[in-house]
């Protein structure tokens, strides 16, 4: 093996460069049939989850799943699903919202990370400021949430926001 490069094959590193990545073609050409679906002109969305065993390629698997989107000019963003934020709905969907518009003001959107609507996100996220303007409707229930207001998303809600995004 050449020195530049170590065994993509641990399951303690998960490869991240696709040239390094093997097998799994059926899978990622189903990835691609939905990723392709998303960007038509009249976008279709699905939930994909990937399930299995410890150690068998998942992590590798989704970092190849990122590089597809990006070449295709998607958005992608990964989530880790710890107890605290995968037992309620809104902490859930408080952790994808900030993912997304981070990122998507990392790479320019809302005017970028110093721009007004990613400074209004943040201090309604950070600060629990409700009078901050934000074109998204999530925030308020977040805020709810932290100041010990029994609150849920309701799906119209969602689909606004991430659509917005």
């Amino acid at each position: 093996m050449s020195p530049d490069y170590t065994n993509p094959y641990d399951f303690g590193k998960p490869v991240r460069e696709a040239k390094l990545f093997a097998g799994r073609q059926k899978e990622l050409e189903e990835i691609d049939y939905y990723l392709e679906l998303s960007k038509s002109d009249r976008p279709i969305y699905h939930n994909l989850a990937l399930i299995g065993p410890r150690s068998v390629g998942k992590t590798s698997l989704l970092n190849m799943i990122e590089h597809m989107a990006k070449k295709k000019g998607l958005l992608a963003v990964k989530l880790s699903l710890d107890e605290e934020i995968s037992t309620d709905e809104v902490r859930f969907f408080k952790e994808i919202f900030d993912n997304l518009v981070t990122k998507g003001a990392r790479k320019g959107m809302y005017g970028g990370i110093r721009g007004k609507t990613y400074k209004l996100f943040r201090k309604a996220i950070d600060l629990l400021d409700i009078d901050a303007r934000l074109p998204f409707l999530f925030g308020t229930a977040y805020i709810g949430l932290k100041k010990g207001t029994k609150t849920t998303l309701s799906q119209q809600v969602l689909i606004h926001d991430l659509t917005s995004v």
